[in-house]
């Protein structure tokens, strides 16, 4: 693992393979970086891949009181800068999911090639209700892992796109890799979905782009994870939306050699 320091002294660690030009690797949600330690491998022989612990996640410093979306971009600049710094050349974003929206936002001003968005969520389209609000922040202040990521996954998640999953598959996803970096990040995850919901895009922000956006979804994937993909291709300059045959929102760390493909295949 290295370590970067944000300007404001937030400690972010990262995970670093391959050698050629440079992807950083954005992770989505409730996770960190070493949800992309698959894919950084598929992407090594030709790459030199980078995958972060956003702040609040993984090895990174914790959140404080004060974050805000400004802090997860503020730091993906920096760090991006710094990795052109050591390169010497552009590099790429790489987003799962809510890293999506980290990914773009800084694409506004960090030195970039392009950006790849794999299924970013539409915040706005679902509002967390009140209920569901009280009862994260309760199971977070005890200090209840478990009972965050099962609201996190069926009451926010669930909610906007249709999809539970039953509760006697808990167990088991509990004890999964997976489901153990969901609980690492669990107390994180009321503090993330707070700085989400206060972000708001407009039209104009996207317009302003300046770099190739590629939005891709995938065949799999219920109509809902579209929505804001279809929002970024109507906005922004030059961008469409690919529809991947077979994909789902996981395939980026469920199946990294055939998101691999699907990345070299863009132009």
């Amino acid at each position: 693992m290295g370590d970067w320091t944000s300007r404001d002294g937030t400690r972010i660690a990262y995970r670093r393979t391959g050698r050629g030009p440079g992807t950083i690797l954005v992770h989505g949600g409730f996770i960190d970086g070493s949800s992309m330690t698959a894919l950084m491998e598929e992407l090594a022989s030709s790459r030199t891949a980078f995958a972060p612990d956003r702040r609040g996640h993984g090895a990174s410093s914790p959140y404080d009181g004060s974050h805000c979306f400004a802090n997860d971009v503020a730091d993906l600049v920096g760090f991006t800068a710094h990795v052109v710094e050591e390169l010497g050349d552009e590099v790429e974003l790489v987003a799962h999911s809510a890293g999506c929206h980290v990914a773009l936002a800084a694409a506004s001003v960090a030195p970039v090639a392009r950006v790849v968005l794999w299924e970013p969520p539409d915040f706005h389209a679902t509002r967390v209700s009140p209920l569901v609000w009280r009862r994260l922040e309760s199971a977070a202040a005890r200090g209840d892992r478990k009972a965050v990521v099962r609201l996190l996954l069926n009451d926010v998640v669930g909610a906007s796109t249709g999809m539970h999953i039953p509760w006697f598959v808990f167990p088991l996803l509990f004890r999964s890799g997976f489901g153990k970096m969901l609980l690492t990040n669990a107390l994180a995850g009321p503090t993330e979905l707070r700085a989400w919901e206060a972000h708001e895009w407009q039209a104009d922000d996207l317009a302003r782009l300046r770099v190739p956006v590629h939005p891709l979804v995938g065949s799999e994937s219920p109509p809902f994870n579209r929505r804001f993909a279809d929002f970024v291709a109507t906005h922004v300059p030059g961008a469409h939306v690919d529809v991947v045959e077979g994909g789902s929102h996981g395939t980026p760390l469920e199946d990294p050699t055939s998101f691999a493909v699907v990345l070299a295949s863009l132009r």
